[in-house]
């Protein structure tokens, strides 16, 4: 009975430590749970190592991802996820840039700023 026990102890004990495990990766991390976002989408005249997934960045801060890249046209239609905490003035301007200049192979991501001229498209599709 005694071996019995201490199995016990020792397996309440690793759930317990795989409970907080990964309460603190939740933590560290701060993922947040049913954060409303919305769908944008962008025209451009190409997108270059653009992908689905890559981030978008808004002032610095990645508040989105890539969610479709499709043709439109003799241009590209790029679809967006958004944070819902996000509200883009008229003079948003989006920018596709490669994340590292040290190799041709790296993640591009999405940058929108506030200091240009207004998007000729931008519009709001639905929540996702």
């Amino acid at each position: 009975m005694d071996k019995h026990t201490a199995e016990l102890k020792v397996g309440i004990l690793v759930i317990l430590a795989l409970v907080i495990f990964g309460y603190g990766i939740i933590w560290i991390k701060d993922y947040k749970f049913r954060v409303e976002h919305y769908a944008l989408e962008v025209l451009f005249p190409r997108v270059g190592n653009l992908d689905i997934g890559d981030p978008v960045s808004v002032l610095g801060v990645d508040k989105g991802e890539v969610k479709e890249i499709r043709l439109d046209g003799g241009d590209v239609l790029v679809t967006v996820s958004m944070a819902g905490d996000v509200i883009l003035k008229k003079d948003a301007t989006f920018t596709v840039k490669v994340a590292s200049f040290f190799r041709m192979t790296s993640p591009a991501m999405l940058t929108v700023t506030r200091t240009s001229p207004p998007l000729s498209r931008i519009s709001l599709i639905s929540p996702l």
